[in-house]
């Protein structure tokens, strides 16, 4: 992470195709940990989810309807030059009646990590197309190619408040520590109306086996008061900090409600001996009779 690497970006165009293609660029997203899908962080889970739940709900006017509205959401790619040290990102191609082979050359650095994708498109016949990619892993101290297996059953997400859902909390930490490290927890809780109460409910597991074990929170709360209680204002939100630390290796999910009903948001991860990640390494799925 925040390491200057070289980046070769090659492309190799054939004859049929140089006079049509008028450009090349690249692109880059980050793997937000709260969803499955190649959304950075300030657009969050809400896109994904929703696109997903139109998907799989066809007749819910409610899920198509936001689903129509997503163009209106911030773009969810990590801007070039939080990126790019040195070098461009996008090539005007000259046309030619040959076949066309360029090479470019820029530094990258990212500043996060997490699983990664640099996707390199063409601009042929005003479409864009994706001509290659690269997916691959950074690790705080070094990355490797592709990306991990995750084994948690729905992956790490969180919907924001809405009409439907009123009511909202959104849990962020900082990385995923290793065993007995402690890590700061951010809780924000929004309300859509005000004069609700507003309250938390956390609940964390262990996963032993295929049995999700839950753990007292004072077991792994060190700091904090996980037994606040206060008034929502509308659209205000409240923000609560905690100290946590896990006592032991192995895969962990946690869920967080807000008090009054409310759809919750969940985080799955993995607690190592020195580092943690997101998801699980392991499936807990009970196996089935021979």
């Amino acid at each position: 992470m925040n390491e200057p690497v070289d980046l070769t970006y090659t492309i190799d165009i054939n004859k049929e195709f140089t006079g049509k293609i008028t450009r090349t660029w690249l692109e880059f997203d980050r793997f937000d940990p709260a969803i499955y899908y190649p959304l950075y962080k300030y657009n969050g889970a809400k896109q994904a989810t929703i696109t997903r739940m139109a998907a799989e709900s066809p007749g819910s006017s409610y899920y198509n309807e936001m689903a129509d509205n997503l163009n209106d959401q911030p773009d969810s790619l990590l801007p070039p030059a939080t990126i790019v040290q040195n070098g461009a990102t996008q090539w005007a191609l000259t046309p030619s009646t040959d076949k066309v082979k360029e090479k470019y050359s820029l530094t990258v650095s990212f500043p996060e990590t997490g699983e990664w994708l640099i996707t390199g498109y063409w601009e042929l016949d005003n479409k864009k197309i994706i001509a290659n990619q690269l997916k691959f892993t950074i690790g705080e101290k070094k990355g490797t190619m592709g990306w991990q297996k995750d084994y948690s059953p729905v992956g790490t997400h969180y919907i924001p408040a809405d009409e439907l859902f009123p009511l909202s909390v959104k849990m962020e930490i900082a990385r995923i520590p290793g065993v007995n490290q402690i890590v700061d927890l951010k809780c924000t809780c929004v309300s859509l109306n005000s004069d609700v109460p507003a309250a938390i409910d956390l609940r964390i597991y262990h996963m032993e086996g295929t049995e999700a074990v839950q753990i007292p929170l004072n077991e792994v709360i060190v700091e904090g008061d996980i037994g606040w209680r206060g008034i929502y204002e509308a659209n205000k939100p409240i923000v609560k900090t905690f100290q946590l630390k896990f006592p032991q290796t192995g895969d962990w999910y946690m869920l967080a409600f807000p008090a009054g009903g409310g759809i919750c948001s969940n985080m799955y991860f993995n607690v190592g001996k020195d580092t943690g990640r997101y998801g699980w390494l392991e499936s807990h799925e009970a196996k089935p009779n021979k």
